[in-house]
């Protein structure tokens, strides 16, 4: 039986047992020797490196190297499927014990929270109960302080009135007074007193003094004593029982009193 390829130069046919032909060292591809000659390189790869011309008749056989190194690929890919699997279970190992020990963290966290969740909550609560406590704590202060200010606007209502009732009758007093005053400065003016005619009583006073005398009983600081005293200094001055300086210094005392 004999066999066929291709040559890679000529892209014709190379028939094993009826011509000599030549393998690449680098890829086995089997060329005419005229072809390789020709060429001095594989037309397939470029290796310049040659197997021994086979002559005419012989087939070809795949070199030993050729097979060992299939062999040690094959023995290679099954070593590195062999420690692949191994890392890929001691991963798979690595990441199952690191998920569970955050897992585990996770869940001593979570009680770690339920915890200070109830904590807060009772904290909640028992502030919540001294809101409470203190709301009717100051309704009841407002309700006493309700009644004290009412207490206190009665007692002001009642010193307002007494006040008002002192101010009417010192009102009341001060114009009986100035009444009075006002009468017997009047009388005065008008009749006889001590035997001395209002004018000349008068005419012991300067119209400045008269004002004043006047001004002093609408204050009230004159009584209508006052002024039958200065009526009386006036008629013992007429008589000459006083003199002008003593005189003077009566009428300024009495003045002094508005």
């Amino acid at each position: 039986m004999t066999g066929l390829s291709r040559c890679p130069f000529c892209h014709a046919s190379v028939d094993f047992a009826a011509a000599a032909w030549v393998a690449c060292a680098g890829c086995l591809a089997r060329h005419h020797a005229s072809c390789w000659e020709e060429s001095r390189v594989c037309s397939s790869c470029g290796d310049p490196r040659p197997l021994a011309t086979a002559e005419k008749g012989t087939r070809p056989r795949r070199p030993w190297g050729v097979a060992a190194g299939i062999l040690i690929a094959v023995a290679a890919q099954a070593v590195g499927g062999a420690i692949l699997g191994a890392r890929i279970t001691r991963c798979r190992a690595e990441c199952h014990e690191s998920c569970v020990d955050h897992t585990r963290v996770g869940a001593e966290r979570i009680s770690e929270l339920e915890l200070k969740v109830d904590g807060l909550l009772r904290e909640a609560c028992r502030e919540a109960g001294l809101c409470r406590d203190r709301g009717a704590q100051f309704e009841s202060n407002r309700s006493y302080d309700s009644q004290r200010i009412d207490a206190n606007s009665q007692r002001i209502d009642r010193l307002d009135s007494a006040v008002h009732e002192m101010r009417e009758a010192s009102r009341k007093e001060r114009s009986a007074a100035i009444d009075e005053g006002l009468r017997a400065l009047c009388s005065l003016m008008e009749h006889r007193a001590d035997t001395i005619e209002p004018a000349e009583m008068l005419a012991e006073l300067s119209c400045d003094e008269l004002s004043t005398a006047r001004e002093g009983v609408l204050r009230g600081g004159i009584k209508s004593d006052d002024v039958a005293d200065l009526a009386r200094f006036a008629a013992a001055k007429k008589r000459g029982a006083l003199t002008q300086d003593e005189f003077d210094r009566v009428k300024a005392v009495i003045l002094a009193k508005r």
